[in-house]
């Protein structure tokens, strides 16, 4: 039996831990995220960055309302648990808000810009997709939100000593400080349970929407010029 075989016969839960693994890997190789964490990364092209991925964060509360809507409307049990997520997420989106004014970027003009970059504009259209199109289903949009949730909180953990160092001193780190806490863990722990949980005959489709999230997320780790 060679690796692809063995990797199909694992539970969903460990096959998407090592497509999580191997995603994360690979972002923290990339030039910018080692420069980051490294702490030679100049502070402009960190701005650049989080003014490109601005649009997606807050995306990602759209993007959950989104699914929200459509499980209330199917009459689905995950629009209570995903209604008590959003709270959570609206309130990140301000802290995310603050993070930014705080290293000198105006929100409000970075609104869409994101949308001017290839590899944000494929990560937010799959997202924007997957959780608002009829063609998928309320478990493949938390697939897609969860696959992203699973590569931020081990992300923040890595980089927020590096971000300290980079950023300005007056940098408003708390959008990377809550990512590493354990209530977002919480909250990936639960995002797997959930996937778990569906019939045997729904794995592979929700596998291919976490990778696909996560293609999607790792290409987004480069240089803005």
């Amino acid at each position: 039996m060679d690796q692809i075989d063995k990797e199909l016969s694992l539970p969903l839960s460990e096959r998407v831990q090592l497509c999580t693994e191997r995603h994360l890997d690979a972002i923290c190789r990339h030039s910018f995220v080692r420069e980051l964490h490294d702490t030679t990364l100049p502070l402009v092209p960190f701005q650049r960055w989080a003014a490109a991925i601005t649009p997606t964060v807050t995306l990602f509360t759209e993007a959950l309302e989104a699914n929200i809507k459509r499980a209330h409307l199917a009459g689905l049990s995950e629009s209570i648990f995903l209604s008590k997520q959003l709270a959570e997420e609206k309130e990140h989106n301000l802290i995310w808000r603050d993070f930014v004014r705080s290293i000198s970027l105006d929100f409000d003009s970075l609104r869409y810009q994101g949308h001017t970059h290839p590899p944000i504009t494929r990560l937010n259209n799959w997202l924007w997709m997957v959780n608002s199109n009829p063609r998928y289903g309320v478990g493949e949009g938390i697939a897609s939100l969860y696959a992203m949730k699973a590569l931020i909180i081990p992300l923040a953990q890595y980089l927020l000593p590096s971000i300290k160092v980079v950023a300005s001193s007056k940098a408003d780190l708390r959008w990377f400080e809550l990512h590493t806490c354990g209530e977002e863990l919480k909250h990936v722990q639960k995002g797997a349970s959930y996937l778990e949980s569906h019939p045997l005959e729904e794995h592979e489709r929700l596998y291919t929407t976490v990778k696909e999230t996560q293609d999607c997320f790792a290409g987004t780790f480069c240089r803005y010029y």
